[in-house]
């Protein structure tokens, strides 16, 4: 049961990684330079209710399968693996779409070019 319980797990932290990788540091670049501090602000504060309403879904799964053991957390690591999956493709929509609309989030600036 392990064996395919590792792959997964790490699949999942990779992809859980990416919405992170792709999106804040596209915040600059499309958004005003004076509305920067509410977009991160927004953000942030979406993050931050994920990180309260995410455990409690989790939990919620852990007792509908039956409670604490080993065998009981495959369920909750299929649904963090499913959150993960909509990060994935959440970051490559805003890689397709800046394609479509300019390629802002994909060039390469000098450091004296502005945005």
């Amino acid at each position: 049961a392990f064996s395919v319980l590792i792959p997964i797990m790490i699949l999942g932290a990779i992809a859980s990684s990416m919405i992170n990788i792709s999106l804040f540091p596209s915040i600059p670049l499309c958004c005003e330079q004076k509305l920067l501090g509410t977009a991160f602000g927004l953000l942030d504060g979406f993050q931050q209710l994920g990180g309260v309403i995410i455990p409690i879904f989790a939990s919620m799964i852990i007792k509908a399968t039956g409670g604490i053991g080993v065998t009981n957390y495959i369920g909750f690591l299929y649904f963090f693996f499913a959150i993960a999956i909509i990060n994935t493709a959440i970051s490559l929509l805003l890689y397709v779409y800046d394609l479509r609309h300019g390629a802002i989030l994909d060039k390469v600036y000098k450091e004296d070019d502005k945005y």
